[in-house]
């Protein structure tokens, strides 16, 4: 069976992908060149056999959506899987559905489920505890039916917690609001040990709509790959200042910490924002390859294909989360965890001040005076949060869900700020202002777990099986050491 926050195949952010599906297809790119490129992204503290597991599935699996789950993608002019450029690649390898890649992807595999009868869709349903049996396995998952307030347990051999990271405890987001980090705390209160929970993705170009719940939304990847150009409130193209090579095809990181110090340095646009344009392109160009962007600008009186838009970062998802060996087995045995990836009106006024304390204290920029204070405040809101009460009806209770999904916000950022003050460097995503260089050591994936209910926080050394970076090298070179 499958349990699922909101409506089968509709809820979620899978659905919100515009982008694309990144796998080497045809040469120059290469298997190493993705492997490579990846774990710069990373700052070479991933886990290098998953990596690597993930680069040389990608192009069979990209073959099995078309052949075997219906799914078609955009085609070039020789009638090959066209694949688009997106940042911090060496080649285009970006395979995609115009920039409604999600909808086609989840469209095909939502239809491919429900013709099948062994699959059972618990629609509206929420996991608020794991289950284990008598000798530690997991066993299965205590379910909250949000249409009847009711709960129930579903026994299972084995259990897949496909529930992803969502940084929604920040003031502006990418993603849906449903996605609460709920896989995250489960996981942690379950006791399982969670990586690198401070490296929070940030995307640069997420809209910027005073007033507007829709401030946040993304506008995706390609624009930057196809031609892009990103200017300050000054007219500058701003990149030049910290990656003149790549310029707007710089890292997602680099990006968006560059556009958020220029906001912050008094060089923003009049909302708080910086200019993306496209406009050179050619509106023709623009209109036929973003179709759903421009539709979107659009709505907001926004012209995308003709003009500058006002966009700025956006909290999208986050990176770390509960510790996996290549084939997504946990410590819990019969626990699984794919690569994704915590009432009343006090429980409203908690959530605005947790948004505004990750994005100022937790977010872009970080130092340890201000994740200190995170820290301290996340207690305090933790314990304001356990007094907290909402009415008494079950049957959907929406305060009673944002109160569960406050709670497990409360847990992952708690664990983000652990972890953010553990890594005493600037790394990847994670940038603090007192340590703004790496570490002159070899690089480390910071861990945490709960123990006598409360996190503990530790460094793991990274195993280089695959590559390791060149001391001095423009960029890091890839090594490969077994298939």
């Amino acid at each position: 069976g499958v349990v699922v926050k909101g409506l089968f195949g509709r809820a979620g952010c899978t659905r919100m992908v515009q982008g694309g599906y990144n796998a080497v297809l045809t040469p120059p790119d290469s298997l190493e060149a993705h492997l490579t490129d990846t774990l710069d992204g990373g700052g070479w503290i991933n886990d290098q056999e998953m990596v690597w597991r993930l680069v040389t599935e990608a192009p069979g699996r990209v073959l099995e959506l078309e052949s075997r789950y219906g799914c078609l993608f955009d085609r070039n002019a020789e009638g090959h899987i066209h694949q688009k450029p997106f940042a911090g690649q060496t080649h285009d390898r970006t395979v995609h559905k115009g920039d409604l890649t999600g909808i086609e992807i989840m469209n095909r595999l939502t239809e491919q489920a429900q013709a099948r009868p062994s699959i059972r869709a618990f629609e509206e349903c929420r996991a608020v505890e794991l289950l284990r049996d008598d000798a530690g396995r997991a066993a299965g998952a205590l379910i909250l039916d949000v249409r009847t307030g009711r709960f129930f347990a579903v026994n299972a051999r084995a259990t897949l917690l496909a529930m992803g990271g969502g940084p929604t405890m920040y003031r502006v987001i990418a993603c849906s609001a449903d996605k609460a980090a709920d896989g995250i705390a489960l996981a942690y209160r379950a006791g399982l040990a969670l990586r690198d929970m401070e490296m929070i993705q940030f995307h640069p170009t997420g809209l910027v709509i005073p007033g507007s719940l829709m401030t946040g939304a993304l506008l995706e990847e390609g624009l930057r790959g196809a031609g892009g150009q990103l200017r300050n409130g000054l007219g500058e193209r701003f990149m030049a200042r910290y990656d003149a090579a790549r310029m707007e095809r710089s890292t997602r990181d680099l990006v968006s910490r560059a556009s958020f110090l220029e906001v912050s340095e008094g060089r923003g646009t009049p909302n708080g924002g910086i200019w993306i344009d496209v406009s050179h392109l050619g509106a023709d160009v623009v209109e036929r390859n973003f179709r759903g962007m421009v539709r979107r600008c659009r709505d907001f009186g926004r012209d995308l294909a003709r003009g500058p838009v006002e966009v700025g970062p956006t909290a999208h998802f986050m990176m770390g989360g509960v510790v996996v060996d290549p084939d997504c087995r946990t410590a819990m045995e019969g626990l699984f965890a794919p690569l994704g990836r915590a009432g009343g009106a006090e429980v409203y006024a908690i959530q605005r001040e947790l948004r505004d304390l990750m994005w100022e204290r937790a977010g872009l920029v970080r130092d340890a005076e201000g994740l200190g204070v995170a820290a301290v405040t996340l207690q305090r809101l933790t314990e304001r949060l356990e007094v907290v009460g909402v009415p008494g009806h079950g049957s959907l209770n929406t305060a009673w869900q944002d109160w569960l999904n406050l709670d497990s916000q409360l847990t992952a950022a708690q664990l983000v700020v652990a972890s953010a003050l553990a890594r005493r460097e600037s790394r990847g995503a994670h940038w603090r202002r007192d340590f703004p260089a790496p570490a002159a050591t070899a690089p480390v994936s910071i861990r945490v777990q709960r123990r006598d209910g409360a996190p503990v926080v530790w460094e793991e050394p990274v195993a280089m099986t695959r590559a390791r970076p060149r001391t001095g090298a423009p960029r890091p070179v890839a090594v490969e050491i077994g298939d």
